[in-house]
């Protein structure tokens, strides 16, 4: 994010002709305001963008914070996203988070998949009688 940053501030791009194309590409995803950089989002118009430090502080307040909900790790991380943070390891940083409490790793939800994938049953004709 501190390239994106610097190129969107500035206009100066790396040295590599690689990064410097993957720079361009991502920063029109990105928007400087008030020397603070938001990521335009497709669920709502503007997210801050956090360092991962912070965006470990915010994620700890939703997960045990007032509310001490102790979500699952995609929950948590749409309700951040939500809330209007973004930092790129949102997703690992909340997998890692959730994983890390015994509390939710006790009462998740157990999977109950079919052990053999389900089969349609076709009708050809289905109102011949």
């Amino acid at each position: 994010m501190d390239r994106i940053r610097v190129y969107l501030a500035d206009g100066m791009l790396p040295t590599e002709v690689k990064e410097a194309e993957q720079v361009k590409k991502r920063a029109n995803w990105f928007l400087l305001y008030d020397e603070i950089l938001y990521e335009c989002s497709y669920t709502q118009l503007l997210l801050r963008c956090v360092t991962p430090e912070m965006g470990q502080k915010v994620l700890e307040e939703i997960h045990e914070g007032v509310c001490n909900s102790h979500i699952g790790s995609r929950v948590l991380a749409v309700a951040t996203i939500r809330i209007g943070y973004y930092w790129p390891s949102l997703r690992e940083d909340t997998m890692s988070l959730v994983q890390k409490y015994d509390k939710c790793q006790k009462f998740t939800p157990v999977q109950q998949k079919p052990t053999t994938p389900l089969t349609p049953i076709i009708n050809t004709l289905p109102f011949a009688a």
